[in-house]
């Protein structure tokens, strides 16, 4: 699979080779040069040190959201991995936000995912793409957190259930069934 992403791209006329640290530095015009020296080493004078802490890493004021953020309140579906739950977040008193905060809230079991490694990587995946992806057509993921045995995706919640189900029960949509998806 790797070897998909194995492309050689060049702009320079199908020059392939590795450029020398001189030749990288005078084709970079981002001043990188000026980043680092010609022994490849940071610039001192013009670095920034940071000092990384519990504090500045995880700031105090920042809600940690696990499960008992939520109350759940019906089952939408499950699966063979998991289920996928109606939950309300609750505030930090454990009271209900008005209005209702309502999110899907996908619930998979650590020890079914694990004796697969694929079904592992698949997990991972699913995570790392609906982080990464925001796009209206696709559900955005709003927290993800574990427990021991459980991991838990906390997933915009869509009332209208999905598109895939009500695909297969009608076969097709006519024009006002695909104007509401």
């Amino acid at each position: 699979m790797a070897g998909v992403f194995d492309l050689e791209l060049t702009e320079d006329g199908g020059r392939t080779e590795e450029l020398s640290d001189e030749e990288y530095f005078e084709a970079d015009e981002t001043g990188r040069q000026q980043e680092y020296g010609g022994d490849g080493l940071p610039n001192e004078e013009i670095m920034e040190t940071l000092e990384l802490s519990a504090q500045t890493v995880n700031p105090a004021n920042v809600r940690k959201i696990g499960r008992e953020s939520f109350e759940i309140v019906s089952l939408l579906g499950k699966g063979g991995y998991g289920k996928v739950l109606l939950a309300e977040m609750l505030d930090e008193n454990r009271k209900k936000y008005e209005p209702p905060r309502l999110y899907a809230m996908k619930v998979l079991k650590k020890a079914t995912i694990a004796r697969n490694q694929k079904d592992t990587a698949h997990t991972r995946a699913e995570r790392n793409i609906l982080e990464a992806v925001k796009h209206p057509f696709i559900v955005d993921l709003h927290y993800a957190f574990q427990t021991d045995g459980k991991l838990y995706l906390i997933l915009e919640y869509l009332p209208g259930g999905e598109l895939f189900t009500h695909l297969e029960r009608e076969g097709i949509f006519m024009e006002d069934m695909a104007r509401y998806f």
